[in-house]
């Protein structure tokens, strides 16, 4: 049997790949780096040094909240700071357990909390969590981090994605963990317990319960945006994951620039060179070259959305779907969608489909979280005194692109393609509607 040309399927698996790549692992986004593969985050690095000290003496450290827009470092240096105390601490014959916890598919308290008992380490042994409460499954997780370790470091990454309600009140998951966390020493027997919260969006702050308020009085490390000069230097840093000689001179400054314009996104930077790379050893190019970034930039965009809508429900993907076919299916161009013809038009694909309509709270709570997933800008506007103010939706990334992820996502989204004339002349009636 034989497979490409007259080779053997031994003799393909035999043939060496064109030499691209040399250590691909070097350009993995989730990868903790070498200290000397890090840019431009000395200041972070001292505030996180500063903070966390008292670990090393059996002290509780201060709560810190880390805030920056995506692909800025704020996880990495996290990470690669917890993982160096862990490192002195065990010098010194202490134990320091680091739990990392990442919010963005968790809804619920309960499910944080499974998760963060899901991830001891296998020293503290495993819980049970059935049929416990969330209360329970988190003081047995306290108890376990105390019995086996001098000090605890929890890091809770993404946490204002757990937006879930407590219980009938309107106090979002992510206030009571937080409460839980921060008030633990008082609430169980654990001494030595850190919080770290990683958030994209600063501002889910204001939602915190108040009684949070007087636990959880994090000191704020900022991470703010790489300019192309750094995002170069991280690039280059990273070269040596590639053949010597293989890249063009022009595609690093090429791939930073781009990044730079999309809010200096390290991680997209990385994404970008990982991905130009692949697509030149697919077409067993000798080099990679600025047209193999072009191709790897749809590549990237059309897999971070695909990624995003993976982990919304079928009543949320719906909700963006709308709003980005009343940007994409208008007869007219517009700059940004109304929220009311949104509604509208989101309403209408409802009746013409099997999706149960959301509340108007749910939806503007939806719009919030695709904004702090980076997916929309939004703003108030007005039409004058008679008509108050509304909230206008801005895509910020492709409306055509998101249609056609999400289209491909669901395959109750993707039957109203079938409709596109019908709801494209739904959605140019209630623009005409709105703005006359």
């Amino acid at each position: 049997m034989t497979g490409s040309g007259n080779l053997s399927i031994g003799d393909m698996v035999r043939t060496e790949e064109p030499a691209i790549f040399r250590n691909r692992k070097l350009l993995s986004t989730s990868r903790i780096v070498d200290e000397d593969r890090i840019v431009g985050r000395e200041e972070q690095i001292q505030s996180y040094v500063t903070l966390l000290q008292s670990l090393k003496t059996g002290d509780t450290p201060p709560d810190i909240l880390v805030y920056g827009p995506s692909g800025t470092g704020k996880s990495l240096i996290t990470h690669r700071v917890a993982s160096e105390f862990q490192t002195v601490l065990a010098e010194s014959g202490k134990s320091l357990a680091v739990i990392e916890l990442n919010c963005q598919w968790l809804n619920t308290n309960y499910q944080a909390a499974v998760e963060l008992a899901e991830s001891l380490p296998p020293e503290a042994g495993s819980i049970t969590v059935q049929g416990k409460s969330t209360q329970k499954v988190l003081k047995e997780f306290f108890k376990r981090l105390e019995e086996n370790f001098d000090a605890s470091l929890v890091i809770v990454d993404e946490v204002d994605h757990l937006v879930n309600p407590v219980d009938n009140t309107d106090e979002p998951a992510y206030s009571s963990l937080l409460y839980q966390l921060s008030r633990a020493e008082d609430l169980t027997d654990i001494e030595t317990l850190g919080v770290i919260a990683i958030t994209n969006a600063p501002d889910f702050v204001e939602e915190l319960d108040p009684r949070v308020d007087s636990s959880f009085n994090p000191r704020d490390i900022v991470f703010s945006d790489y300019d192309a000069n750094q995002l170069r230097q991280i690039l280059y840093r990273r070269e040596d994951a590639f053949v010597e000689g293989v890249l063009s001179d022009d595609v690093i400054p090429y791939v930073a620039a781009l990044a730079a314009q999309d809010h200096g996104d390290a991680r997209k930077a990385v994404d970008l060179l990982r991905t130009a790379g692949a697509l030149a050893l697919d077409e067993d190019a000798e080099k990679v070259y600025k047209h193999h970034v072009d191709r790897a930039q749809e590549e990237v965009e059309r897999d971070r959305l695909l990624e995003q809508a993976n982990g919304y429900s079928s009543g949320k993907k719906l909700v963006l779907f709308a709003t980005a076919a009343v940007h994409a299916w208008s007869s007219d161009p517009i700059d940004s969608v109304p929220n009311p013809v949104m509604q509208q038009v989101y309403s209408f694909m409802c009746d013409i489909t099997e999706f149960s309509e959301k509340s108007q709270p749910t939806l503007s709570r939806y719009v919030d979280e695709f904004e702090q997933g980076g997916l929309i800008e939004t703003s108030h506007a007005s039409k004058g005194v008679s008509t108050g103010v509304y909230r206008q939706i801005k895509m910020a990334r492709s409306s055509e692109l998101l249609v056609e992820t999400l289209s491909e996502n669901d395959s109750s989204i993707h039957d109203l393609l079938d409709d596109r004339e019908l709801i494209s002349s739904v959605v140019d009636t209630k623009l005409n509607e709105f703005y006359n």
